[in-house]
């Protein structure tokens, strides 16, 4: 009777077999006899698999080779240039999509300022000018809503549909559609008239 056990530990991990330890990449087998004599015969093989976080970032150009650890890799194969690879988890499956360049995109010669791109300078407020509404913070409102004591009318600018699911206790549903079209001014003057 033979049997085979199969060990996969990574480089780093250490295994212990007939006191001989393993921590390098390779495969090893070792045979065992029962002690009674017996024909079996235990064979354990042993794959010690490289650590690939210990691998730095390094540029392979194509037709170039990088030896790690004993193993040869080449930059073989098809790069995704031009080409977006589309990978779907919930049905297991891989798709993928050419790309055409747009014939009147602004040519790119340098990289830019990731530093400047993402954290740089914000630009200015824009100044407000006569006529124009000011913005106002979710807990100005609340306050304004809990004192009372400031004349207020709330609009609700959304769709009825959307103003059924949830409303603010006191606004008043003019869509943005009614207030463009000037049907909605009116129905906002009558309301501030009823409420002073």
């Amino acid at each position: 009777m033979r049997t085979q056990l199969y060990f996969d530990i990574c480089e780093g991990d250490q295994i212990k077999l007939d006191s001989l330890s393993i921590d390098t990449s390779g495969t090893y087998l070792f045979n065992y006899k029962a002690a009674g004599g017996c024909d079996s015969i235990l064979t354990a093989k042993v794959t010690l698999n490289f650590n690939a976080s210990q691998i730095k970032d390094t540029l392979l150009c194509e037709g170039e080779v990088i030896s790690i650890l004993g193993k040869d890799y080449s930059a073989k194969g098809d790069s995704l240039s031009g080409r977006l690879l589309v990978f779907n988890a919930l049905e297991m499956k891989f798709r993928e999509l050419r790309l055409t360049k747009n014939p009147d995109r602004a040519e790119i010669t340098s990289l830019i300022d990731y530093n400047q791109f993402c954290n740089g300078s914000h630009p200015e407020p824009l100044k407000q000018k006569p006529g124009d509404m000011e913005e106002m913070t979710v807990q100005q409102l609340q306050t304004i809503l809990e004192s009372q004591t400031e004349e207020h009318l709330l609009i609700d600018v959304r769709n009825p549909n959307e103003y059924e699911i949830a409303q603010i206790p006191g606004s008043v549903l003019i869509p943005l559609s009614e207030i463009e079209s000037g049907e909605g001014i009116v129905k906002i003057k009558i309301f501030w008239e009823r409420r002073n």
